[in-house]
């Protein structure tokens, strides 16, 4: 047994008694301390260490068993910090884990665990202890392979998870703003004897003869105490019934339990909640089980802490099922809690938790009481009690004894008032449990013959079916009950299996829906329910955050510039319009570049989000009206009051409000007529629903119990699916949507019937037999529901490693990354399945045949919209370079492959590049194939969607020229993902979602990044690589999935809560229509989908129903455009047998006028209106579209001709363009090159003559414009940067957007991507850091900003010798510790700083900047190339901050 690995001769040891026995101690007296390091501002003296500011120190201990570390420390001062001080201990264990421990002035522990520089979640944690400067404390940490408990004084402060600090390689002790000493330091191991195990339960008792318990050897053990007991049928023979002060059965025991090491299990049936059982000591209960109605939990003392551990579930069914509870737990103090039979949790519901079994407290239990607080009673069966962790098997046994087969309800909400066939379905065990916890070979048992009888009953108990099945469960099986009418209203049904196990689901019957009429007319706005003005920032009523002041017109209030500066003021509403849709008018004013938020939060209801979620961007790409301006939102009073908030949400784009109006509804919302197609399918409009929240859009809060109109609605609704499903349906006829993207598998969850199964907050997973349901009603509304498929990995590795009987890594069923580690990705969990590998599309299938078994043939679902990344690609080419994956790469290819990880790496992205690529995307390809066969299976007619990313990262600029220039690769989808378009195109039945975010530009400045172009290339028309995701010209779908604006803000009044926000900030009035006239005129897209969070349409519901009107009206087949204009209007027709369709689509944002050419005059009707028309000109307002349709006649127009675009649009663009050509010779005029930019104006000025004002538009308010009105303002700069950049010198202010005079005459440029000159490539993140007690330096405003998980920046000098200036300071500080900030830096290919450490560079100081010097770097061909390698072993989401810069400097060195 090695044990401490190194022990330090010659100290001075202790006094006897005053510490343990220890394998290592020093009080300091002797000097030197062998393994003592003091790598800086620390000395011995006077017996104690003592570690001044800045000070570290290294042990060099090593120990390769559990240990604990004691010392007493002693503050002398704290200095003043904007931060908190704190002095340190750091464990560094092997393979890069490390133990990070802040003993903060403010009396806080910070404790967390990290590896290779990244946080691990889930580990470590916050704690109190008490310090005062001048007094010692005696600190312990006592470190186990799973756990550490901290102690203070000789009292435990804290017990957290810990992992991969044993191997112990070193103890380090540091200091921020604090000095400190220490003494009487130890390093002891822990030689604790393993804990003795028992295979037979130390106890078990099963109430089938009499009141006796047996112990393992089978001897009796009766109770010491029995009265009031009385015994009902148990899952097997009897069982213990259990109520409320009517009795209770105790026995006496001997530390039947192990804290170390143990498991218990029994069978409850709890129709309410109430205690079952405990445990105790001889002082205190030590172990409680309890819960019912559906959850259970299970409370275990803890040794040093008045708070227990708890372990909380959920079950399938309801509390009067029988339900099989197990608690294991093990050396290692993971703790596997099961329902049923299942370890893992299985639905996305709150509350369920398994925490670590850490500092439990069971050694000393002496006794077992049976008994219950429930009023209704519970009953307990089978109880054991282990000295040993239980095994999946153990639990699976126990449970497949009375439960032998599978079985769910996929259909628990039926019609009212006719005869139903209520059906569950059963299968042979296994059949629906994802994943299975024990091997396949155990599930695969002989199927035995099941006695299932059923009883229906009403809320009242009231039996209305009774029914008898006997089965032989050999495959999927439907089991029908006989006919039962049921009135509106809930039920239960119950089937007992065997006698024995029982299984119920509470059911609705509802009546059939009324389906409205649809209607032309417009919404129908009744009278004002609430007004308020906005002009005096002093008036009462009005909270506020920041600056808020008066217009000079006196006609709105505008809040500060700054990110979050807001307002707020309550609404009240009256009783009447409660749970009723209004109209929530908001009046602002269009005059400058404004990016806010609009929120709304309901008095007295905890949220989760607010329930508005809206906002606006205007000015800048969308051209200023200089009006005030309403914006109209339908809003679902729910409460009486709410609280609005107006809130700025990028820096100098400032909120401002004129007026808020509400306005009832008299006749709800009307459903919009739509002149669909009659013989073909229309065109889609649809919803796309990733977070499963959008639910807060539609009278969350009438449902809620706490609202005044909660029992009028549940009355009406019998339940939240129902509710919601009828509040959606009413608000896609109002707006014209007809599809519903809605997730049924989602990260790691599934929202249909399995095992374990339980209700959920989030739609459509409210309830688990529920889906089909809500297609069926959608289905009758005209509505598809098109089921989202949004895994982020397969569940079995997600969220079962672990926890299931499989060794996912030695199957090679795990991808890892290139340097062969696991890839832990947010959303995705710590390990990530392996596409390659043939068994993972197989487990993938197991969770994607069994809906399409459910719902494929229902003629009301539309299909699967596959969201690919990451579930089905390769999400990086950092990732796959495991054995497994590289050995079945060469054994395909014949070609070797290197055996080490870095040659490999470099081997395969090199020599090997384009075989690697094909060979990934050949993978990609396969999987997309099989899941087209298994959609084939069960209808070949169901459409599989693939969304993918638009790829912009080409070379797409305003000026092609500069384009040249730029490094980019010609897609990021086909090298990092996988995905090749070309071979996609040759699976049959196939259709592309383009996937964009036309937010994305406005969602860059809420978190202040630079200006990028993305914007504006996503609007390029005809861009070839666009079109290669169209099929027949036409796009099977476009989804615009909206860029959250994500913040955790409290509200302005106490009064109101809310989790986190999410507004949807997007262009307002009819500039929200330009991404949708795209989708039409660039795609012909079949289908138009937009959403993400919210709603999309909220606050633009006018703007969707125009649209809906026109597109659905269409057919959804590809159309040919008409010869002519193509800018700024497209139009497109197509002959079929109902007659010829054509539609004309306005793609700016002025009124345009048309002329259609037909071969001979015949009337048309405008889809919209119904009218119709035989005029040859077709007038489009901005961004419209317009369908029509030559009934009967297959006449093609001939061509199309632009008449005129608004006298308007032409005069603002003259203007703009003599502006930037102002400015372009001004900058000229000062020795500024503009050339770039003049070759732009010049091409907007041929576009401008040639009427192509879409394309004007896109390049006039192009980033490289944008860029040219900013240096007119910051002439000087510019020049200045022109004369540097012309001598071969750059200073760029990295992560600023901003030109930065440094002191001395020296000019920082703003930081950008590549434009042709200089900025960065690849990979970049930026951000602002607080630089409050910076030490000395040249340009502190340079530290202000970073530029962060760096990739490589370029420069574009002449060919020459080159000195490179790197401005460096550490940003994060919980990285910051020895052997973590550590990078390779190369230059034009060759390292330059190799394995570059900022820890030790700065001497661990985190406010030292760095300037570094790299001198003599030669170029020729033009390129200065910077790039960043992160040297701790990988590149995770933690450690990003690691490859940064505050500045970089390049300077030509004279000849």
């Amino acid at each position: 047994m090695m044990g401490i690995r190194t022990v330090f001769p010659g100290l001075a040891l202790l006094a006897a008694g005053l510490l343990p026995a220890a394998d290592f101690q020093t009080d300091f007296s002797a000097s030197p301390i062998a393994g003592m390091k003091i790598v800086r501002r620390a000395t011995v003296t006077d017996g104690v260490l003592k570690v001044q500011n800045g000070g570290n120190v290294v042990f060099d201990q090593k120990a390769d068993k559990p240990f604990r570390i004691a010392f007493r420390v002693r503050v002398n001062q704290f200095l003043e910090s904007r931060n908190p001080p704190y002095f340190s201990l750091v464990l560094h264990g092997e393979d890069s884990y490390q133990g990070q421990f802040m003993f903060r002035r403010d009396n806080i522990i910070e404790h967390y665990l990290f590896k290779n520089n990244k946080r691990r979640q889930g580990f470590g944690g916050i704690s109190r202890y008490s310090v005062t400067p001048g007094e010692w404390l005696q600190l312990e940490l006592t470190v186990m392979k799973s756990f550490v408990q901290l102690s203070c004084d000789g009292k435990v402060i804290s017990t957290a998870k810990y992992e991969g600090l044993i191997p112990l390689e070193s103890i380090s002790f540091g200091t921020y703003n604090t000095v400190w000493e220490m003494d009487d330091l130890s390093c002891s191991i822990l030689r604790e004897e393993a804990p003795k195990t028992v295979a037979k339960p130390v106890f078990r008792i099963d109430f089938d003869r009499n009141l006796e318990g047996q112990d393992p050897a089978g001897a009796a053990v009766r109770p010491v105490r029995a009265s009031g007991v009385v015994l009902e049928p148990g899952v097997e023979g009897k069982a213990l019934k259990l109520s409320a002060g009517k009795g209770e059965l105790v026995f006496d025991l001997q530390q039947p339990l192990d804290s170390r090491v143990g498991g218990l299990m029994f069978w409850v049936k709890a129709p309410r909640g109430g205690r079952f059982f405990q445990l105790a000591d001889r002082n205190r209960v030590v172990l409680s089980a309890f819960g019912g109605n559906g959850q259970y939990r299970l409370q275990v003392a803890r040794k040093q802490s008045d708070k227990p551990l708890e372990y909380i579930r959920t079950a399938p069914g309801t509390g009067g099922d029988w339900v099989l509870i197990a608690l294991s737990w093990n050396p290692d103090h993971i703790a596997q809690y099961y329902i049923n039979m299942i370890p893992y949790v299985v639905s996305f519901t709150p509350m369920q938790r398994v925490p670590e079994f850490l500092d439990a407290d069971l050694d000393d239990i002496r006794q077992l009481r049976f008994a219950s607080d429930s009023r209704e009673g519970c009953a307990i069966d089978r109880l054991r009690l282990f000295r040993r962790p239980l095994t999946n098997q153990d639990v699976y046994r126990e449970y497949r004894q009375f439960m032998p087969i599978d079985m769910v309800m996929k259909s628990q909400i039926v019609p009212a008032g006719s005869p139903v066939k209520l059906a569950v379905q059963g299968a042979p065990a296994g059949g629906f449990t994802r994943p299975l916890p024990v091997p396949e070979t155990e599930e695969k048992t002989t199927a035995q013959p099941v006695s299932l009888s059923f009883q229906l009953t009403d809320m009242r108990g009231n039996t209305l079916l009774n029914s008898q099945k006997e089965r032989k469960i050999e495959s999927l099986q439907e089991i029908e009950l006989e006919p039962v009418t049921l009135a509106a209203g809930k039920y239960l049904l119950r089937c007992t299996v065997n006698g024995g196990y029982s299984r119920s689901w509470p059911l609705t019957a509802l009546p059939p829906q009324s389906i409205q009429e649809e209607s032309d007319s417009p919404l129908p706005v009744g009278k004002s329910v609430f007004c308020r003005e906005f002009s005096d920032p002093a008036a009462e009523g009005i909270w506020k955050q920041g600056p808020l002041t008066r217009s000079d017109d006196g006609k709105y209030l505008e809040m500060g510039a700054g990110k979050n500066d807001r307002m707020s003021i309550e609404i009240t509403f009256p009783r009447s319009v409660l749970g009723k849709p209004v109209a929530l008018d908001i009046t602002w004013p269009d005059d400058k570049t404004r990016t806010m938020g609009w929120y709304m939060y309901p008095r007295g209801i905890p949220s989760n989000r607010d329930r508005l979620q809206s906002g606006v961007a205007a000015g800048s790409e969308f051209p200023n009206s200089g009006r005030l301006v309403t914006t109209r939102h339908i809003f679902y009073p729910g409460v009486e009051q709410y609280l609005f908030e107006c809130r700025t949400l990028a820096a100098d784009m400032p909120a401002a409000i004129s007026k808020i109006e509400v306005f009832e509804l008299p006749s709800g919302l009307p459903s919009l007529k739509v002149r669909a197609p009659r013989s073909m399918p229309g065109r889609a409009f649809g919803f796309y629903d990733e977070d499963q929240t959008f639910t807060n859009n539609l009278n969350a809060d009438a449902i809620h119990p706490k609202s005044p109109v909660y029992q009028e609605m549940f009355r009406k609704s019998f339940g939240s699916i129902p509710f919601y499903t009828e509040e959606l349906i009413r608000y896609f006829r109002y707006t014209g949507m007809n599809t519903a993207h809605l997730p049924l598998w989602r990260y790691s969850f599934s929202y249909f019937p399995l095992e374990g199964q339980t209700e959920s907050m989030l739609y459509p997973g409210m309830g688990t037999g529920t889906v089909d349901y809500v297609i069926n009603s959608l289905r009758a509304n005209g509505i598809r529901l098109i089921a989202n498929m949004n895994y982020k990995n397969l569940p079995d590795i997600a969220t079962s490693y672990g926890r299931v009987d499989r060794d996912f890594r030695r199957e090679g069923l795990e991808m890892l990354d290139r340097y062969g580690d696991s890839i832990n990705r947010y959303l995705s969990g710590e390990r990530r399945g392996n596409i390659a590998h043939p068994e993972y599309f197989r487990l993938f299938s197991t969770y994607f045949e069994w809906p399409l078994q459910c719902y494929a043939k229902n003629p009301g679902f539309g299909g699967i919209s596959f969201m690919m990344s990451p579930i089905a690609t390769w999400d990086s080419l950092e990732y796959g370079y495991d054995d497994w994956t590289v050995n079945r790469f060469s054994r395909e290819t014949g070609i070797a492959v290197p055996e080490t990880l870095r040659e490999r790496y470099s081997y395969l992205t090199g020599e090997k590049r384009s075989e690697w690529l094909k060979w990934r995307s050949e993978q990609v390809t396969s999987f997309v194939r099989k899941l087209r066969a298994l959609l084939d299976r069960y209808n070949p007619e169901l459409k599989l969607y693939l969304s993918i990313p638009q790829d912009t990262g080409k070379k797409n600029t305003a000026d092609p020229q500069a384009a040249q220039n730029q490094q980019e690769p010609v897609s990021g989808n086909y090298e990092n993902y996988g995905i090749d378009i070309d071979q996609l195109k040759t699976v049959p039945r196939v259709s592309f979602t383009l996937s964009r975010h036309p937010t994305a530009r406005r969602h860059d400045f809420f978190w202040g990044k630079p200006e990028s172009d993305y914007y504006e290339t996503l609007y390029i028309q005809g861009d070839e690589e666009s079109r290669r995701y169209l099929t027949d010209g036409a796009a099977g779908a476009v989804l615009s999935g909206h860029t959250y604006f994500e913040t955790f803000v409290k509200p302005l009044n106490k009064n109101y809560s809310c989790y986190f926000e999410n507004a949807d900030i997007k262009p307002h009035g009819r500039w929200y229509l330009r991404e949708l006239a795209f989708a039409v005129g660039a795609f012909d897209a079949l289908e138009y989908i937009a959403g993400g969070q919210p709603l999309n349409t909220i606050g633009r519901e006018e703007e969707s129903r125009e649209f809906a009107r026109a597109f659905r009206a269409l057919p959804a087949l590809p159309f040919r455009q008409i010869p002519g204009v193509s800018d700024p209007v497209v139009a497109r027709a197509l002959p079929t047998p109902e007659g010829t369709y054509f539609y004309a689509v306005n793609l700016f944002h002025e009124e345009a006028v048309i002329e259609i050419d037909l071969p001979e005059a015949v009337p048309y009707q405008d889809l919209s209106t119904g009218r119709e028309s035989e005029d040859s000109r077709i007038r489009l307002r901005p961004f419209q579209l317009r369908s029509f349709l030559i009934p009967g006649r297959e006449i093609v127009p001939r061509s199309v001709r632009l008449v005129s675009v608004a006298p308007r649009a032409g005069e603002f663009y003259r203007e703009r363009l003599r502006t930037l050509e102002e400015i372009a010779r001004l900058l000229e005029k000062g020795g500024l090159n503009t050339a770039p930019e003049q070759r732009t104006i010049e091409r907007m000025r041929r576009e401008l003559q040639a009427g192509h004002y879409a394309e004007l538009y896109r390049l006039a308010f192009s980033r490289q414009m944008n860029q040219l009105m900013l240096k007119q303002k910051n002439l000087s700069y510019f020049l200045r940067k022109q004369q540097q950049t012309a001598r071969g010198n750059y200073a760029v202010n990295c992560g600023s957007s901003l030109f930065y005079d440094a002191p001395g005459g020296k000019l920082f440029f703003p930081d950008q991507k590549f434009d042709g000159e200089y900025g960065y490539e690849g990979r970049y993140s930026s951000i602002t850091r607080d630089i409050t007690g910076l030490k000395e330096t040249e340009f502190p405003e340079l530290f202000k900003t970073e530029a962060y998980n760096l990739e490589q920046y370029r420069f574009r000098v002449p060919d020459g010798r080159y000195t490179v200036v790197l401005y460096m300071k550490p940003g994060f500080q919980p990285n910051f510790e020895p052997e973590s900030y550590i990078f390779t830096l190369r230059i034009n290919g060759k390292p330059v700083l190799k394995k570059y450490d900022l820890h030790r560079e700065t001497g661990g100081d985190f406010l030292r900047p760095l300037r570094v010097e790299i001198p003599d770097i030669e170029v020729t061909g033009g390129n200065l190339l910077l790039t960043w390698n992160h040297e701790q072993k990988r590149l995770t989401p933690g450690s990003t901050t690691i490859c940064l810069a505050n500045a970089i400097e390049v300077i030509r060195q004279s000849k």
